[in-house]
Protein backbone atom coordinates (compact mmCIF):
# COMPACT_ATOMS: atom_id res chain seq x y z
CA UNK A 1 0.00 0.00 0.00
CA UNK A 2 1.14 3.34 -1.35
CA UNK A 3 1.17 6.27 1.78
CA UNK A 4 -1.37 8.08 1.60
CA UNK A 5 -3.74 5.71 0.20
CA UNK A 6 -6.45 5.26 2.74
CA UNK A 7 -3.87 4.19 5.67
CA UNK A 8 -4.23 8.13 6.85
CA UNK A 9 -6.47 8.15 10.24
CA UNK A 10 -6.85 11.15 13.09
CA UNK A 11 -4.38 11.45 15.73
CA UNK A 12 -6.80 11.05 19.01
CA UNK A 13 -6.75 14.87 20.92
CA UNK A 14 -4.54 15.55 23.11
CA UNK A 15 -5.35 16.07 27.27
CA UNK A 16 -5.08 19.59 27.79
CA UNK A 17 -3.14 20.91 31.06
CA UNK A 18 -5.04 22.40 33.82
CA UNK A 19 -4.53 25.87 33.54
CA UNK A 20 -3.21 26.45 37.30
CA UNK A 21 -3.19 23.06 38.94
CA UNK A 22 -4.22 22.52 42.60
CA UNK A 23 -2.23 23.65 44.97
CA UNK A 24 0.01 25.76 43.04
CA UNK A 25 1.10 29.01 42.31
CA UNK A 26 1.01 30.41 38.65
CA UNK A 27 4.47 29.92 37.12
CA UNK A 28 6.27 32.88 35.81
CA UNK A 29 8.51 32.77 33.12
CA UNK A 30 11.03 35.00 31.15
CA UNK A 31 10.96 34.89 27.75
CA UNK A 32 14.02 36.81 25.92
CA UNK A 33 13.69 37.56 22.66
CA UNK A 34 14.09 40.45 20.43
CA UNK A 35 11.61 39.48 17.31
CA UNK A 36 8.22 40.66 18.20
CA UNK A 37 6.03 37.51 16.53
CA UNK A 38 8.13 35.45 18.47
CA UNK A 39 7.47 37.25 21.30
CA UNK A 40 3.57 36.66 20.75
CA UNK A 41 3.94 33.35 19.94
CA UNK A 42 5.72 32.32 23.00
CA UNK A 43 3.19 34.77 25.22
CA UNK A 44 0.32 32.93 23.56
CA UNK A 45 1.48 29.31 24.34
CA UNK A 46 2.74 29.64 27.60
CA UNK A 47 -0.40 31.49 28.50
CA UNK A 48 -2.31 28.60 27.69
CA UNK A 49 -0.20 26.48 30.00
CA UNK A 50 -1.09 28.89 32.96
CA UNK A 51 2.16 31.06 33.20
CA UNK A 52 2.87 34.31 33.50
CA UNK A 53 4.87 35.90 31.20
CA UNK A 54 7.81 38.59 30.92
CA UNK A 55 9.72 39.32 27.87
CA UNK A 56 13.28 41.04 27.99
CA UNK A 57 14.23 42.17 24.43
CA UNK A 58 17.47 41.10 24.74
CA UNK A 59 19.96 39.25 27.04
CA UNK A 60 20.88 41.93 28.62
CA UNK A 61 17.62 42.92 29.30
CA UNK A 62 16.90 39.84 30.79
CA UNK A 63 19.81 39.28 33.09
CA UNK A 64 18.86 42.84 34.72
CA UNK A 65 15.34 41.54 34.80
CA UNK A 66 16.44 37.95 36.92
CA UNK A 67 18.68 39.91 38.94
CA UNK A 68 15.85 42.15 39.77
CA UNK A 69 13.32 39.68 40.42
CA UNK A 70 15.73 37.54 42.65
CA UNK A 71 16.16 40.76 45.22
CA UNK A 72 12.59 41.46 44.81
CA UNK A 73 12.32 37.68 46.41
CA UNK A 74 10.33 36.52 42.95
CA UNK A 75 13.24 34.68 40.81
CA UNK A 76 11.42 33.10 37.74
Amino acid sequence: MVAGEGDWAPRPARARLPRNPVGQTPRRVLVAEDHDINQQLMTAMLAQLGCTVEIAANGASAVTMVEAARVAGMPY
